[in-house]
């Protein structure tokens, strides 16, 4: 019964190994569209360097959330067209 039990610790092991892997890409992934999110930015303006002085459609962090998700706090996580406002 040794070499099972050996066999399912290692098995155990590698899966925390990939579930933490995992979970470090994501999260890094979420934090990084978060800050897109809140800049009022996509990743192509982001790496064409416009300093933020001169960016236009920056409304202030709560202001752009608002925009992307919708006013309802609600239905943030739920996908629906709440946050579109514009035609657009």
């Amino acid at each position: 019964f040794g070499g099972y039990r050996d066999h399912c610790d290692q098995e155990l092991f590698l899966n925390a190994v990939m579930c933490f892997s995992f979970s470090l890409s994501v999260s890094g992934f979420l934090a990084f569209h978060t800050y897109l999110v809140l800049v009022n930015r996509t990743t192509l303006e982001l790496f064409q360097r416009i300093p933020a002085s001169r960016f236009p459609y920056d409304l202030g962090w709560r202001r752009n959330w608002i925009q992307v998700f919708g006013p309802r706090p609600a239905l943030w996580l739920i996908p629906t067209r709440a946050g579109c406002t514009a035609d657009g």
